[in-house]
């Protein structure tokens, strides 16, 4: 059973698949490793991720694990966040690891645990695929013009700029299950006059009042 993981995707071309990416204890059989399509993430990844989260609020696990990526042709450093996500809660147990079959996560860290936005058509290619496949959530890198995220219909976005912020939002989602995917609002910490735009906490008073947290 695969208790600790986050979602992300592997985008090829205009072509995007599911990835899990999966945490779990060092054991000497793991049932993780024998699922088919299954691949240990790298060392770089690892280390980077690794780096990010001592720079953040993010936890590493003090025993060994092991880390695994199912599906996808190959990895991705839009692979991070999910890889982040997935350690951290490994570490911490934390309440919100419910919720995580609503959410996917698409962005590269900074050694300094911050997110670097990935090129604008593979993110839109990505979060498009999430919202056909009924994800409520796709959290991505804040970027200085993200407007090209308004083409995509059917999911909340949220745009982060750190790893920090990202497990404080998921902190906040904590409280109920989830509800019907709401109507779709893109999210951002900096709200601007050029984006349709509400702050973290604004989006999920938006949803305790639409009865959906």
């Amino acid at each position: 059973m695969i208790n600790n993981y986050a979602w992300t995707s592997t985008v090829t071309g205009a072509t995007a698949g599911l990835t899990l990416i999966a945490a779990s204890p060092a054991v000497e059989a793991n049932p993780i490793a024998d699922i088919h399509g299954t691949a240990p993430i790298a060392a770089e990844p690892r280390d980077r991720v690794r780096a990010a989260m001592a720079n953040s609020s993010g936890r590493f696990p003090s025993e060994a694990f092991d880390l695994y990526r199912i599906g996808g042709s190959r990895s991705q450093s839009l692979h991070d966040l999910a890889i982040a996500v997935a350690v951290h809660e490994l570490a911490t147990t934390p309440d919100w690891t419910r919720l995580l079959d609503h959410i996917v996560f698409f962005a590269e860290l900074g050694l300094d645990g911050t997110l670097r936005p990935g090129p604008p058509e593979v993110i839109t290619t990505a979060v498009r695929a999430a919202a056909n496949t009924r994800f409520r959530y796709a959290v991505v890198a804040a970027s200085d013009d993200d407007r090209y995220l308004d083409t995509v219909d059917g999911i909340t976005i949220i745009t982060a700029a750190t790893l920090g912020k990202v497990l404080d939002w998921l902190a906040l989602l904590n409280t109920s299950e989830p509800g019907p995917i709401p109507t779709p609002r893109r999210t951002a910490e900096q709200p601007t006059p050029q984006t349709r735009s509400t702050t973290l906490a604004q989006h999920v008073e938006a949803l305790r009042t639409d009865r959906l947290l």
